[in-house]
């Protein structure tokens, strides 16, 4: 008669040694589901090619001469002088350009800065001799309000103007992600073929602003919703909604660099009078490190 085989005792865990283990197997789910996100590019780390047009508008900024003439040419330019001027670029060289410097957005700056080789090269020179850390220092002691109004129509927009618009109107960026998750095999095929460079199949969040501005293209019916709210709104309220998206590169910055743009009266030192002179000011920070 074969010998039954003897029962393996269970290991009978205290309820300290249950939680343990429970919560090492609740940690190694989590880490395989949910990776951690990589960080993105931080500010005036990259070279000057690589670099965003905000970042190379607040520099230029800080580097008082090379500044002083781009902007004084644009003031003195008429605004079919500029479209010349910016003719390399098809979308900007479309807007109106009637405003002045204080006006200008970001991109516009940047393209009229690069019409100047010279200054170019000087403020390139400037950026590249500098750290990144000199760089974000210098910027942020000479800040500008960058997207004061925005005179130009919705077709003249750039894909970062659009998509930080659509984020404004909550019900029809929801509407435009349905739209990228609930694709079929065949809408799929169709976008591929008649939008290059959309690929739908991956998460939306892993889109980038221009594939997200080509997507809103593609689906007029929320495009030109979009376009009319644009168009109903005052220049200076398009740039107030657009200023608030989390995707523009300076946002982390954005209540010291709004700051600039407005006003400020404090109340421990009063207005200069005839009787009380101004208070004499002193730069904290000055560019002697870096060529101007």
């Amino acid at each position: 008669m074969q010998a039954l085989p003897w029962p393996r005792r269970r290991r009978i865990l205290k309820p300290s040694h249950r939680r343990r283990k429970q919560s090492r197997r609740q940690g190694l789910r989590i880490s395989r589901k949910a990776p951690a996100a990589k960080a993105g590019p931080q500010p005036f780390q990259a070279s000057w090619q690589e670099a965003s047009p905000d970042e190379k508008a607040l520099f230029l900024e800080s580097l008082g001469e090379s500044s002083k003439v781009i902007r004084e040419h644009w003031d003195k330019s008429t605004p079919e002088e500029r479209k010349k001027i910016l003719k390399a670029n098809p979308l900007l060289s479309a807007r109106p350009l009637k405003h002045h410097w204080v006006s200008a957005t970001p991109e516009e700056r940047v393209a009229f800065l690069e019409a100047h080789p010279k200054t170019l090269q000087k403020v390139k020179e400037a950026w590249e001799s500098a750290t990144p850390e000199q760089r974000k220092m210098l910027a942020l002691e000479h800040p500008y309000f960058a997207r004061k109004a925005l005179y130009h129509v919705w077709m003249e927009a750039t894909p970062q103007e659009k998509i930080a618009f659509l984020a404004a109107q909550p019900s029809l960026s929801a509407e435009l992600k349905n739209r990228w998750t609930g694709c079929t095999a065949w809408q799929k095929q169709w976008y591929a073929k008649n939008y290059p460079g959309l690929e739908c199949g991956k998460p939306w969040a892993d889109t980038t602003t221009e594939e997200r501005a080509l997507f809103l293209e593609a689906n007029p019916g929320i495009a030109e919703k979009v376009r009319e709210a644009w168009q109903k709104a005052q220049p200076e309220v398009r740039a107030t909604l657009v200023r608030k998206w989390q995707g523009w590169p300076l946002r982390a910055y954005n209540a010291r660099l709004e700051k600039a743009g407005k006003p400020v009266v404090s109340a421990k030192t009063p207005a200069p009078t005839a009787k009380t002179p101004a208070p004499a000011t002193t730069k904290k920070v000055t560019a002697t490190t870096v060529k101007k």
